[in-house]
This record gives structure tokens, sequence and C-alpha cells, in this order.
């Protein structure tokens, strides 16, 4: 079952990307919502023209999310995301999925097809809120 527009925000932990051996960074929710709100994109898979052009332009327009935490998600290793990160310069972290619950949680998998959608997390309320939603195959 997916999250809904106004539904609690399922709250999570999840690992960056892993950089030069170093231990990937856990990232969690419940202590980003504490400083503000917190931006989710979405993403089946990295090195796709697709996901590579959404982050693109997350990370050329990063100033219409200031004051919010913003962060990719996507279901594969962190050294894999690491190595993307690192060719493209996103700005903003990408956070290893590597289950898919966050995914099902937010957004649903179905079997090698991923419903891509951005939301946003408010703070205050905890309250989800769908701004964006596309179909595409990794």
């Amino acid at each position: 079952m997916t999250v809904s527009i106004g539904d609690a925000a399922p709250r999570f932990d999840l690992l960056g990307g892993e950089w030069r051996g170093e231990a990937p960074p856990t990232f969690r929710l419940d202590e980003a919502l504490s400083r503000g709100g917190v931006v989710l994109h979405f993403f089946p898979a990295p090195f796709t023209s697709t996901c590579e052009a959404q982050m693109c332009a997350v990370r050329d327009d990063v100033t219409a999310y200031d004051g919010v935490t913003v962060w990719g998600v996507t279901t594969h290793h962190p050294i894999l995301i690491a190595k993307w990160q690192e060719e493209h310069g996103f700005g903003v972290p990408i956070l290893a999925d590597v289950t898919g619950d966050v995914a099902r949680s937010y957004v649903g998998l179905y079997g090698e097809e991923m419903r891509v959608e951005h939301w946003s997390t408010a703070s205050d309320q905890g309250a989800a809120a769908a701004s964006t939603a596309s179909r595409t195959k990794p």
C-alpha cells in the first residue's frame, strides 16, 4: 500500500552513496524533518537517460529548493550510486533503497516498472503530498 496525499509520511533510514572505501552515511527522515521540509525524488535506475535528466534538473535548479532538504532515492547499491553521483555532481544525496521498501511505501514498485513520483513531506504535520508522477521502465 502506498502513501496518499494527507497521509503521514512513512519514516525511514537509508544509506547514501559509498565514497572511496568509507562507510556510507545514514540518512534519517525523522532527523531531516526536524530541520524543515523534505523533497524526495524517486527514480528507478542510475545511468539511464530519464533518471539522469531528472537528477540533472534537480542539480541545475537546486536554488528552487532553498530551505528544504532534497534527496534522490533509488533501489540500487550505494557503490553504484556513488559512481553515478561522482560522474554528475548532483549536489544532493542519493539514497540506496536496496530492498525497495521505501519506494513501495511512497510510490510502489511493479515488477520491473516503477512509478516515479516526487514527494514532499511537511515537517509540521508529517503529511505527504505528490507533486508529479509518471511511469518509466529502468
